[in-house]
């Protein structure tokens, strides 16, 4: 495992314990964070989908300006990357 790899999974686990007693929303945020970081993970790998994966970070980056603070815009906005997603090669 890589050192990248490894600090993502610490991520995912640290953040999974520490959501008790935040807000809903924390959870959302933490886990457009981890696609951020998952993203940087795979363009420092060489990924052939460099242009769309910065793309789709950019899209996410949108997402996560209104996320706790307008539920109907962060949703709205959230259908941009998923349907990047579906392109991907």
């Amino acid at each position: 495992m890589c050192e990248d790899e490894k600090e993502l999974l610490a991520y995912l686990v640290t953040s999974a314990a520490g959501l008790s007693g935040e807000p809903a929303y924390y959870g959302q945020l933490r886990l457009l964070d981890a696609a951020g970081k998952y993203i940087r993970i795979l363009q420092k790998n060489g990924n052939q989908n460099a242009e769309e994966l910065e793309q789709i970070q950019r899209s996410l980056l949108e997402a996560r300006k209104c996320c706790g603070k307008n539920e109907s815009e962060f949703s709205e906005r959230m259908q941009k990357p998923v349907l990047q997603l579906l392109d991907l090669q």
